[in-house]
């Protein structure tokens, strides 16, 4: 086993435990339309695998349109060769910061698997020379080679930006991620369940007359 699988497979074990506990609280699940692990949304792509998709548990219980949602995940490169991850697009927000730095996805060339990493950079920086000096770049957020990116998780800082629509902790919704080398798919994100215990209604006792 990899050092990565080995990283995710902790990290997942820690997020079953989460919600475990939160549905012993009294959570409501929802039954998984698409690929979905115990702990979020599931995908794969070329050497690359994403686990554990998830947006952070809403302050209130639910987005509505305008807010900003952290987006929680954890990225596998199971290859020799490091990877980035270009853009994260979707229909329901209509931006994204990493680690505080509004994201402007320049449009990127997705490379050959087999092609070198020089060749990776240097498509990188062409691909984005062509941007106005006021511009925030392209995401370029790097996945090492045979290791775990935790987004969100002690790692680098995703946020969703300028929500379309209300999301609440009943829904999933859609990503499309492209990586420079391992390319594009589509996963499901669903809300995370609450941190704490939510409260229960009390529990009447009916006596017989």
């Amino acid at each position: 086993m990899s050092r990565a699988v080995k990283q995710v497979a902790i990290a997942l074990c820690l997020l079953v435990l989460m919600v475990l506990t939160g549905c012993s609280a009294g959570q409501v699940t929802q039954t998984a339309t698409q690929d979905r692990d115990k702990t979020g949304g599931f995908g794969s792509v070329g050497d690359v695998t994403i686990r554990a998709v998830r947006l952070a548990y809403p302050p209130e219980g639910v987005y509505r349109p305008g807010d900003q949602a952290e987006l929680m995940m954890a990225i596998v490169n199971s290859g020799w060769a490091d990877d980035e991850l270009l853009s994260i697009t979707g229909d329901f927000f209509t931006g994204v910061t990493v680690n505080g730095e509004p994201s402007t996805p320049a449009a990127s060339t997705v490379i050959a698997s087999d092609a070198p990493a020089a060749q990776l950079h240097a498509d990188r920086a062409s691909s984005t020379a062509g941007e106005s000096s006021g511009s925030a770049g392209a995401m370029n957020l790097p996945i090492p080679a045979d290791e775990a990116v935790f987004v969100g998780m002690g790692g680098p800082s995703v946020v969703l930006t300028g929500l379309t629509a209300p999301i609440d902790a009943a829904q999933s919704v859609q990503l499309t991620l492209t990586f420079a080398r391992a390319g594009q798919t589509t996963v499901t994100a669903i809300v995370a369940p609450a941190p704490e215990p939510l409260p229960r209604e009390p529990i009447i006792a009916f006596q017989p007359h």
